[in-house]
């Protein structure tokens, strides 16, 4: 008996090749009411809706999709349409949108490459300055905090640790950054939008604000505690 007889004889005459899927990964989408009416619309199949799920909810009109996204956005979404099966989806961690059919026939092809097309226009790296602005600072403070922390022998010396402390956290979080941040979709149309300081302005005034009263509170300490030794 040959080895293909023999395979045949082990698993059986019925094994079926599993089908691999035809998909298409973007790495950050920014994506508004503009775009995703553009998609459901080719999701739509014969007057069939695609199922529209976002933050373990199902919606049963695209109006109840973009008042769940607002203004802000929502980093995850899933669009999926019924026949042919194409599907849309958010990679929890790296925040990837994913487009994928297993669905072989020429409608299924046809269907994916529109879908294609249309996410393409939503693609976008992540704004430079929401990460630049955040790594800059806390550079800055650390090198300017460890440098006169070392070198400074006065009560100064508390006020530059502050500044290193400080900026600790912001350097940290840039490190951490998570793609999934670079991804968003929104209920609102593209002319809508805000500005980077608009979408930011409040979380700017909190950091600058947090900032300078560490800084205030690691002086006020640094000349207690001078006061203290010298006493």
């Amino acid at each position: 008996m040959n080895l293909l007889a023999l395979t045949g004889t082990l698993y059986g005459d019925n094994m079926k090749r599993i089908e691999q899927p035809i998909s298409k990964k973007f790495k950050h989408c920014w994506m508004y009411r503009d775009d995703l009416e553009r998609v459901i619309e080719i999701l739509t199949v014969n007057g069939v809706p695609p199922v529209m799920q976002c933050d373990e909810f199902e919606f049963e009109s695209a109006a109840e999709l973009y008042n769940h996204l607002g203004k802000k956005g929502k980093r995850a979404l899933v669009l999926r349409s019924i026949k042919p099966h194409v599907r849309i989806s958010t990679a929890i961690f790296s925040g990837a949108v994913d487009i994928t059919t297993y669905d072989q026939t020429n409608d299924a092809r046809a269907l994916f490459s529109r879908v294609v097309e249309a996410v393409e226009a939503g693609e976008r790296k992540p704004h430079w300055r929401e990460r630049l602005f955040i790594y800059v600072i806390g550079i800055v403070l650390m090198s300017y905090g460890g440098a006169y922390a070392l070198l400074l022998h006065d009560s100064r010396r508390y006020i530059a640790a502050s500044a290193f402390v400080a900026g600790i956290p912001l350097f940290v979080a840039h490190v951490t950054y998570r793609r999934v941040e670079g991804t968003r979709f929104f209920g609102i149309a593209r002319a809508e939008r805000q500005s980077f300081f608009q979408r930011k302005g409040d979380d700017l005034a909190v950091g600058l604000i947090s900032g300078i009263t560490g800084a205030v509170i690691g002086g006020v300490l640094g000349v207690l505690g001078t006061l203290l030794l010298q006493k």
